[in-house]
């Protein structure tokens, strides 16, 4: 073989040698280095940490040559599937020991996430090291909606949502409920959140209506600002309707009643109700009635405009009723019709006439008069009469020139008390 030819060859085995980091195992000489052939997982896998913080232990793995000898000078590179590990530095060397370690830091996320170590061309490459970034302390919170009305008497959840400097949700993170107004409760001092970073207690409301109460929502070992929660106490759902105004009245038959039937409503903690809506009025023995609203200053009333009874004396029962409370009755007396006749003058003296009344239990007609209008049962009585059957009077203390104003109010024996029509004269 010439001279030239076998420079080549010297030299092209030089070039691969050196390439390869291969050792001649026939001599002595050679580089040291053997080609990698296997990779093995050494330490690090199934860590978790907290998101920001620095890994407790390196992820490592071993490379061994073909005659199980460990690999020197290898680089591996590390790759983190979903972006959730910063690396000090990604691709590593292996030392003598054949070990290449890598120190990386946990990402924003938290969640489960896989580092892939990774040489081309050995076995067992890739190698996967799973890995879990946990949500750090909380650093602030989210209150539900809580409205601003809430029902005397009623447990209401409230949901907080914990979550840490990267806005991840943090579990076992410990939220306090502390009531600072009114004497409300909650179930818990204090919760941990759960997997999600949510924490649920109960809010239960005092049973007085009208007043207001505060809760204080704070954060265990953390200082973000306080949540505090405003509520006013507003009634229960009506349990009963109660008579207000307008029961055990009398009137005429197939006139409207005097004073208008008035209900309210209590809840079953005797909170008064305001704004009910269809309430109903229902006549149960006959006549006539139309609905309306009232709401007075002091207790919220719900009244019946207008109440006309039916056709025949005797009881009338007029049921008021809402949703589920319990309805309440007015129960209402109607006597035959009285009515006074126009008042006619004659020598100087004013003439009365009004029908008779039949009725049972007739007790005296009273003749009222005054000089002012619209009379009342309070009027000045100028004559009592207790025969039934006289329905006459003649008013000689009338001079001129005045407006006298008349009615004839008829009692009976049970207290029931009846004013007929107004009428008038000018002497």
């Amino acid at each position: 073989m010439n001279t030239r030819y076998r420079l080549v060859l010297v030299t092209l085995a030089v070039v691969v040698c050196t390439s390869f980091h291969c050792m001649d195992k026939n001599t002595a000489n050679g580089t040291g280095l053997a080609l990698p052939d296997r990779m093995e997982l050494y330490s690090g896998n199934l860590q978790s940490g907290v998101c920001g913080m620095p890994s407790s232990s390196p992820l490592a793995v071993r490379v061994f040559t073909s005659d199980n000898r460990p690999a020197l000078g290898v680089y591996i590179e590390f790759v983190a599937i979903g972006g959730n590990a910063k690396f000090v530095q990604s691709i590593v060397p292996t030392g003598n020991d054949g070990i290449a370690k890598a120190y990386y830091s946990y990402g924003m996320k938290a969640d489960s996430f896989v580092v892939q170590a990774v040489y081309q061309g050995i076995k067992g490459s890739p190698i996967d090291f799973r890995l879990k970034a946990l949500a750090a302390s909380g650093a602030s919170f989210n209150v539900g909606k809580i409205d601003k009305d809430l029902t005397a008497g009623e447990r209401y959840p409230i949901k907080v949502l914990v979550r840490d400097q990267f806005l991840n949700p943090s579990p076992q993170a410990t939220v306090n409920f502390t009531v600072i107004a009114g004497r409300s409760f909650c179930d818990k001092p204090s919760v941990l959140t759960d997997t999600s970073g949510v924490a649920i207690n109960y809010w239960t409301m005092d049973t007085i209506a009208g007043t207001y109460t505060q809760i204080r929502i704070t954060l265990a070992d953390t200082t973000p600002v306080p949540n505090i929660i405003t509520a006013s106490v507003v009634p229960a759902s009506p349990a009963i309707m109660l008579i207000y105004s307008g029961n055990n009245q009398v009137g005429f038959v197939e006139t409207p009643a005097v004073d208008a039937l008035v209900v309210y409503s209590k809840d079953k903690y005797g909170n008064y109700q305001r704004g009910l809506a269809q309430v109903y009025f229902t006549p149960l023995d006959g006549g006539t009635i139309t609905g309306g609203w009232l709401d007075t200053l002091n207790v919220p009333a719900i009244k019946a405009n207008s109440y006309t009874y039916g056709k025949k004396p005797g009881m009338y029962r007029v049921r008021s009723s809402f949703k589920s409370a319990v309805p309440v009755d007015f129960i209402l007396n109607a006597y035959q019709l009285i009515k006074l006749d126009p008042i006619a003058m004659a020598s100087n003296a004013a003439v009365l006439q009004w029908t008779k009344n039949s009725s049972a239990g007739f007790q005296s007609y009273k003749v009222l008069r005054d000089t002012i209008p619209k009379l009342t049962k309070q009027s000045p009585v100028i004559a009592t009469i207790t025969d039934q059957s006289i329905t006459s009077y003649v008013d000689t203390t009338v001079s001129h020139p005045h407006y006298y104003y008349y009615r004839i109010l008829i009692s009976f024996t049970n207290g029931d008390k009846l004013l007929t029509n107004e009428e008038y004269i000018v002497p």
